[in-house]
């Protein structure tokens, strides 16, 4: 017989995982303990420990003593390495994060995003830094989405306006954010906005999906038309290669604008875009690979069937 290979045991055992995390957490006798803990799962979620700087902060003491209270208060539940803070596994930052009662994470995602923000220029966008990653990742509207409701969402976004007023990527989150929420005319605001504030590629591509969807619930082709434009800019940015994003708004929203007013509504100079665009695609390094070449049949055929039906 093979001999199994060890399986080593999980440092807070197998049943009850979830019950014994949640313990851990409730444990600690203070909200800055709680806090930094949270904090470093959230950070971890994205496999980043937290900067020992911000842990600091969130502890509400000084980095010197940082040492002496993870090794004590935290010992086996967070550990402090040369790039920061974080719990053992990122299974365990995950549960904690799901774990964690709305109100709690969007007051500790809120204060992450603050603390980040003196960390977080134009050098650290371009080197792609862990801040500024962790800060992107805190701003995506999915993941505010996912754990608040409108009302909270956009105070959270509003929250962050001093620190982040600068920032297009700020701006075309929280244009996304209020248009799943249908919030239209607020939702192109924003996204003008991003672009007032620093014209790029992404800009133009959030004000083309905030416009499609407007023009989707409304059923007008001037917007239609307006958001198209708009997804031209971002697909012929210059200074940028190639990006699949302009492409993927194009398709997938006119097939949803056919779906849901017919294609007979949409005229011939509109239909025309659609072969434009799939011919520029076909011809395109983002579609170069066997996944993209396949995804852009698949819209190519759905296209197709709305046209042979008129």
């Amino acid at each position: 017989l093979i001999p199994l290979p060890h399986r080593h045991p999980h440092p807070f055992g197998g049943l009850g995982f979830r019950e014994k995390i949640r313990g851990i957490y409730q444990s600690f006798s203070t909200d800055n303990l709680k806090n930094l803990y949270a904090a470093a799962c959230i950070c971890y979620d994205q496999s980043i420990p937290l900067p020992t700087g911000i842990g600091a902060d969130f502890a509400g003491t000084a980095p010197k003593d940082l040492v002496n209270l993870i090794e004590s208060r935290f010992a086996g539940v967070l550990v402090l390495t040369r790039t920061g803070i974080r719990p053992p596994h990122r299974i365990t930052a995950n549960m904690v994060v799901n774990m964690l009662p709305a109100t709690v994470r969007s007051e500790i995602s809120l204060g992450l995003a603050k603390y980040l923000a003196p960390h977080v220029d134009g050098r650290a966008i371009r080197s792609g830094t862990r801040e500024y990653r962790l800060a992107r990742h805190l701003m995506n509207h999915d993941t505010v989405i996912r754990h608040s409701d409108h009302a909270d969402g956009s105070k959270w976004y509003e929250n962050l306006r001093i620190y982040y007023d600068w920032n297009g990527r700020y701006w075309d989150q929280r244009a996304l954010f209020e248009s799943r929420f249908e919030e239209h005319e607020t939702a192109r605001s924003y996204a003008e906005r991003s672009i007032q504030v620093h014209r790029h590629s992404f800009g133009y591509n959030t004000l083309g999906t905030v416009l499609l969807r407007m023009a989707i619930r409304q059923g007008s082709i001037d917007i239609l038309n307006e958001g198209i434009r708009n997804l031209a800019q971002a697909k012929e940015f210059v200074g940028w290669g190639p990006r699949e994003h302009p492409y993927v708004t194009f398709f997938t929203f006119m097939i949803r604008y056919a779906q849901e007013w017919g294609i007979v509504q949409i005229p011939q100079r509109v239909r025309n875009d659609w072969n434009d665009w799939f011919r520029e695609a076909q011809s395109s390094q983002v579609f170069s690979t066997r996944d993209g070449y396949e995804q852009l049949n698949r819209w190519q055929r759905q296209w197709l069937q709305f046209v042979a039906v008129t």
